[in-house]
């Protein structure tokens, strides 16, 4: 079964003015994974060039599973701290508010397979998730006591 995302069954990424998503901009991206903000990522995202553009234009891939392998592999304490850590992601337009949690590096069951790896920068809402977290606001109430004792 082929299920559409906020943007429908399918759509065209183009450059427009006064874009409402990064999808439509034409600004340089980082790497990064698609639909972060989504609860159900789609499995698959398929891309086809109909127009080259006329400068620019280049992709970059990245293959998300074998870095992920690779920390596993090279920094344990790290990977775990990916695998662990849940990680707001907010796609915020005048359209939609689409908001998910997931840790960066997504394991299976067993806790060892990488299912799945949510990363990009552009939709990571961590300021807002630490702005409710008890430590940081005791943190933040003791700071500004002892500032003003």
């Amino acid at each position: 079964t082929v299920e559409g995302t906020n943007f429908g069954y399918k759509f065209v990424i183009k450059s427009v003015d006064d874009p409402h998503n990064l999808a439509f901009d034409n600004i340089h991206l980082q790497h990064h994974t698609d639909f972060t903000y989504c609860t159900k990522v789609p499995d698959v995202a398929l891309f086809h060039c109909l127009r080259p553009a006329d400068a620019g234009g280049n992709s970059l891939w990245l293959d998300g599973f074998g870095v992920a392998a690779d920390l596993k592999d090279l920094d344990r304490e790290a990977f775990d701290v990916l695998a662990t850590t849940p990680v707001d992601h907010l796609d915020l337009t005048d359209k939609w508010m689409l908001r998910a949690t997931h840790p960066t590096i997504e394991l299976d069951a067993t806790g060892e397979t990488i299912r799945k790896v949510h990363f990009n920068e552009r939709t990571r809402d961590s300021w807002r998730q630490w702005a409710r977290t008890p430590a940081t606001s005791t943190t933040t109430k003791n700071t500004t006591t002892n500032a003003l004792s």
